[in-house]
């Protein structure tokens, strides 16, 4: 989902449950079905102009700033996806970044205010209990599809790169359900094949001797799927 105004983009993006595939689902011979559920994490990016990357969350106690070349090293997680994002995006200006995840995602044990009758009167986000403690929904995919979108929106490729961040900030290869869920919805799913191609990208972003543009651009399409909705 996208809403813009002027100067700022909203992207949320739902979390998934796999219902069928299992372990399977690694395979790319096989196929699973995933269906997104009505939790959502959104990612607001509002042009501020400058030099100034500031990321900030009231939920997590977020307030950070990075240059434009992606430099700062605050929370491992969002290091990766700014220096992600700066590194396709030469031409980026200053914004501000705002995140906000569903109460789903975060485990409500501990939380005196949690009855289940009453969730629905709750405030839609609020500070977790343990940000550590999570339901298993898919926060980690959700986060990196919404961040992601929010800066590219060409579908030719945009499922490669969210699947190529995704390796990037989680130091491995899934299987991709979840990521293609937040950015699909309900789908059938089907591993892509490119996972060394994915590899190496990863490899060398880790060494900040980074792929070019146009290489990166390359194996996002190639690595970018068209699932069955279901």
């Amino acid at each position: 989902m996208v809403e813009s105004t002027n100067n700022t983009i909203t992207v949320s993006a739902p979390s998934k449950v796999l219902i069928s595939g299992g372990y399977l689902i690694i395979d790319p011979e096989y196929e699973g079905v995933v269906l997104a559920t009505s939790a959502r994490f959104r990612t607001s990016v509002r042009q501020t102009g400058g030099t100034e990357i500031r990321v900030k969350s009231e939920q997590f106690g977020l307030n950070v700033s990075y240059d434009l070349a992606g430099n700062g090293k605050h929370n491992d997680f969002i290091d990766k996806l700014v220096y992600f994002v700066t590194l396709l995006s030469p031409e980026m200006t200053g914004c501000e970044i705002t995140l906000q995840g569903s109460n789903s995602f975060y485990s409500q044990r501990g939380n005196t205010d949690y009855f289940p009758s009453q969730l629905d009167k709750q405030p839609e986000f609020m500070v977790p209990v343990n940000p550590h403690a999570k339901t298993g929904l898919g926060s980690s995919a959700a986060l990196t599809v919404s961040f992601i979108a929010c800066f590219f929106h060409d579908k030719e490729y945009l499922h490669g790169l969210c699947q190529i961040a995704n390796a990037y900030v989680q130091q491995k290869v899934g299987s991709g359900f979840d990521i293609a869920a937040a950015l699909y919805g309900s789908i059938k799913y089907k591993r892509f094949t490119q996972v060394d191609a994915v590899k190496e990208i990863v490899t060398m972003l880790d060494s900040r001797v980074p792929p070019t543009r146009e290489n990166l651009i390359k194996v996002a399409k190639a690595t970018t799927i068209c699932p069955t909705p279901v």
